[in-house]
């Protein structure tokens, strides 16, 4: 049915002389969508689009915080999220999904986080997905329960650096969301301490676990020298790694027996010089994938099977331990490709569902890994 006119012959949304203003006359739904795509910044200047348009970043259920919108001024920041959540209205619509970005005091130690942290409270029981990019954070600050994270089920890190100065290794840093099914932690580093060239200092390791937990990704970790994973209920598993000469690897122990997927890449490994690294590399990476018993599917990049041919020794000698997988993929890019017999037999002699087709070769383009928190 039309909608009636308004007194004087207008419509809500147009003024006299010129087109019906039909983008304001779309659901709230519509343009609260519209809204998720910009910054909290930009979302309370389009109140100045039309009356319709004044408060509806109060109601918007996603909430995107950037700290280039305040050219790095910490100070500036941290006032415009306490202000922004202090007076948006969270009666009729809760916030389900909060990303912060490039947060200022990046490079040092700041408390601007965790008075984020303080900020965020006010999002009410209903926040489900928090991204984090470009963030230095306290492992310590989420590591206890909390309200506001209790039904968090996504948490995605980019280029976040977790800072060992304060956080007592022993803690989980995860443990503060119960009920968390994915994370993401991509190009996360260590923040290392003034002593971190003592001999004697503490390795760095990241303890990954979550009762609930079922999907994992870790891409390119930097400065951690063992990353632990204990996860029951654990399905998929996605870890991609770049290895250097005169740069530490990091061990990678899995703990998940419900694993069904894997997808393990692995590059820089045919340019490496140093033999000692490389002797590494064989080593960690081999008990990485005796890890991945469980799995049903498993996808390698090519460098990653050259561990497996050039630590022969190693397959050889161990029986395959896949006892349920379906099917292996290996991806290359370019060049011949050939698969010595005893690494077909790891694969394949564990396992009652696997048959000389199990395994299949794809040819793939070298390609990027962008990850738009806002999408």
């Amino acid at each position: 049915m039309p909608r009636a006119p308004a007194k004087g012959g207008r419509q809500r949304g147009v003024v006299k002389g010129s087109s019906p203003d039909r983008l304001s006359d779309l659901p709230d739904e519509f343009l609260h969508c519209i809204l998720s795509f910009l910054d909290t910044k930009a979302a309370v200047r389009s109140g100045i689009l039309s009356s319709r348009w004044k408060s509806l970043w109060r109601t918007v259920p996603v909430l995107n915080f950037d700290g280039e919108s305040f050219n790095n001024d910490e100070q500036s920041f941290k006032r415009h999220v306490d202000r922004f959540l202090y007076l948006r209205s969270t009666t009729l619509h809760e916030v389900r999904r909060v990303s912060v970005l490039n947060c200022p005091g990046f490079d040092e130690r700041s408390d601007v986080f965790t008075a984020l942290f303080l900020s965020i409270s006010r999002c009410g029981r209903s926040l489900e997905t928090l991204n984090l990019k470009a963030v230095r954070l306290y492992p310590m600050a989420f590591a206890g329960p909390s309200p506001v994270f209790k039904v968090l089920t996504t948490l995605t890190l980019v280029d976040c650096c977790l800072d060992f100065s304060c956080w007592n290794q022993q803690v989980l840093p995860f443990a503060g969301f119960p009920m968390l099914q994915n994370l993401k932690l991509i190009s996360c580093s260590c923040c290392l301490d003034d002593d971190d060239d003592d001999p004697d200092a503490d390795e760095k390791c990241l303890k990954v676990s979550g009762p609930q937990l079922l999907c994992l990704e870790i891409h390119a970790p930097f400065g951690f020298d063992e990353i632990e994973v204990s996860a029951p209920k654990l399905e998929s598993f996605t870890y991609r790694d770049v290895i250097r000469d005169f740069s530490p690897i990091t061990q990678v122990s899995l703990n998940a027996p419900s694993l069904q997927h894997a997808n393990i890449m692995m590059w820089g490994y045919m340019g490496l010089d140093d033999e000692y690294v490389k002797e590494v590399a064989n080593q960690q990476y081999s008990d990485l994938l005796l890890c991945l018993s469980s799995v049903e599917t498993l996808s390698l990049q090519f460098e990653t099977l050259e561990v497996l041919i050039n630590a022969c020794d190693l397959v050889k000698n161990q029986p395959s331990p896949f006892a349920r997988l379906k099917s292996v993929r290996l991806l290359y890019s370019e060049g011949a490709v050939g698969i010595p017999p005893y690494v077909m037999h790891f694969f394949r002699d564990g396992s009652p569902f696997m048959d000389e087709n199990a395994v299949k070769l794809t040819k793939v383009t070298t390609s990027s890994f962008p990850y738009n928190l806002r999408a």
